[in-house]
């Protein structure tokens, strides 16, 4: 048979580096003739990745583009306002500034309830400079696609940066698909979505087949696969939910002198960092800050302020549980900012307004619970003032950290998702689920979207009856539908927690880097690009 080459261009992290660089070897040995690149998006002190890339003997990269040296290259262009016309009107809703909000620096502005560390780039995101920027990446990048002749882009999982929207438009301008890689929330089985969203139309698409009898798939797998996860709810079976941060809610209280210990390790471990990072602060290099005593104060603020959330996170007192009988919606709080709310529920980043939007609409006799993130023992710092106003609505209550969100999901008659694992799980145990953006499990159609503000209290009222009204026996079997649909498409790989960008050593980054792209190859084919791509050429068989 004969083979297919492509160009191919992957986008490097500090996180990802080993993985993605496994499956560029992969895909060279199915496709020898293959031309490979890079984007390479390293934070301070990730220069490690750099290196490994440029000093490796396995791959002849024709380019390894730092991202950070594209920014600030881009921000010296002048504005094309008429590319930035044409790019907005080719958008489903029409504005460039919702993409802008979904940027962790340029679009700070928009991130609500959590400090923010100040960057150079966030002292500089006026009016102007966003355009610029915005104008001046699509414009580079633009032209980086169309002189390697870019057949592939392989985007780097849950970015967090207007590059993230620009990349996705460059390929559909181009007709390349774009395919990222995404837990299903479903054990340790992975996907490739198609968008930003991480939406998934083919899978969808078998599942509506399946559901209609016009696809002769066998449901016993999906059937097996199905009683394993009823029977598994709440002992955290999905990869997401195996991360180290969930065991450290159930594990690890700290006492007054360690949270007093740890906020002075910290704030020392902020001024030393400030000094080492003297030359990139004041050399002009975007990712640096600016090298002024209010920087390092907000530095110092924001590392003692990790350790001393941890211990009032992790108190008994912080929140209160739910009383016997008590009717309630259950809404988990997200991280902010993160993949999650900034890019797949742009609108829904202001979690207050969330919660208050909750409080004015559920019936007389409930109350809302709101659950913090586990990973807010690690990851960001809120304000006390984010918890104050949460506590100032009359009808809405702050759990305990070490509540299990299963417990909360079974006690619950509804429960509130803007995205993420909880509301499949609600799916799952038969609870009525309300949701802001679209999500993966909303082809079931055992969960309803809220459509519109204004009418959200009936939206609220009727999906609650609506669900019902659904038997046991038909949610069932769109579920086990469902799954195989997934079973169909998915694939699964030996070391997810690593896939996920967890630590872990170099020969497991190497395997997760080959299964992905012997899984990327199969999906390829599947949605019919290598059929139509140089001369339509077949792949050569993959070996095992």
């Amino acid at each position: 048979m004969g083979r297919l080459n492509m160009n191919v261009i992957l986008e490097f992290t500090t996180h990802n580096y080993r993985t993605y660089h496994s499956a560029a070897k992969r895909l060279k040995e199915i496709c020898p003739e293959s031309r490979f690149a890079g984007f390479v998006g390293i934070a301070p002190g990730g220069d490690h990745a750099y290196e490994f890339l440029k000093n490796q003997k396995e791959i002849s990269y024709e380019f390894l583009l730092l991202r950070h040296e594209l920014n600030k290259q881009a921000l010296a262009d002048e504005i094309d306002h008429d590319g930035l016309r044409k790019f907005e009107e080719r958008l489903p809703h029409k504005s460039l500034w919702r993409l802008v909000s979904a940027d962790r620096q340029w679009g700070h502005a928009y991130v609500h309830g959590v400090y923010n560390k100040k960057t150079r780039i966030m002292e500089k995101s006026n009016r102007e400079n966003i355009l610029r920027i915005f104008s001046g990446l699509y414009k580079r990048l633009g032209k980086i696609f169309d002189e390697f002749g870019v057949d592939l882009f392989l985007p780097a999982m849950c970015m967090g940066s207007i590059d993230v929207y620009i990349l996705e438009e460059l390929c559909r301008e181009r007709g390349i698909p774009y395919v990222v890689a995404n837990t299903m929330r479903i054990k340790e089985y992975f996907a490739f979505a198609s968008d930003v969203t991480m939406m998934m139309p083919h899978i969808n698409e078998t599942y509506q087949k399946i559901s209609a009898l016009k696809d002769s798939v066998h449901l016993e797998s999906a059937t097996n696969l199905y009683q394993e996860l009823i029977k598994s709810l709440g002992i955290n079976l999905h990869v997401d939910q195996q991360l180290p941060i969930h065991q450290l809610v159930k594990s690890q209280k700290i006492s007054r002198g360690q949270m007093m210990f740890e906020c002075a390790r910290a704030a020392v471990g902020a001024l030393k960092n400030w000094i080492t990072m003297a030359n990139l602060n004041l050399s002009g290099d975007t990712r640096g800050q600016h090298y002024r005593l209010d920087v390092l104060g907000d530095n110092i603020r924001l590392a003692v302020g990790m350790p001393y959330q941890k211990y009032k996170l992790l108190k008994a007192d912080f929140g209160e549980r739910p009383s016997s009988g008590e009717k309630y919606i259950y809404y988990p709080l997200h991280v902010n900012p993160e993949y999650s709310t900034n890019f797949q529920g742009t609108l829904w980043m202001n979690q207050l307004y969330t919660i208050e939007l909750l409080s004015k609409s559920i019936p007389h006799d409930w109350t809302v619970c709101v659950k913090e993130h586990p990973a807010m023992l690690i990851a960001r710092v809120r304000p006390q003032a984010f918890y104050d106003k949460i506590r100032q609505f009359p009808n809405v209550r702050i759990v305990p950290l070490s509540m299990p969100g299963d417990d909360l999901i079974k006690g619950a008659q509804m429960v509130a998702v803007v995205t993420g694992t909880t509301g499949w799980e609600a799916i799952l145990h038969g609870k009525p689920v309300i949701s802001f953006v679209e999500n993966f499990f909303d082809v079931l159609g055992l969960s309803a979207r809220c459509t519109s503000i204004e009418n959200f209290s009936r939206e609220l009222h009727d999906e609650l009856h609506r669900c019902a009204s659904t038997t046991v026996l038909e949610r069932k079997k769109r579920i086990i539908n469902y799954l195989a649909a997934v079973l169909e498409h998915a694939f699964t790989v030996t070391y997810p927690m690593q896939f996920c960008n967890e630590p872990g050593t170099p020969e497991q980054y190497e395997l997760s880097g080959r299964e992905m792209a012997d899984a990327l190859v199969k999906h390829l084919e599947r949605i019919g690009f290598l059929s139509l791509h140089q001369g339509r050429q077949k792949l050569e068989p993959i070996k095992s």
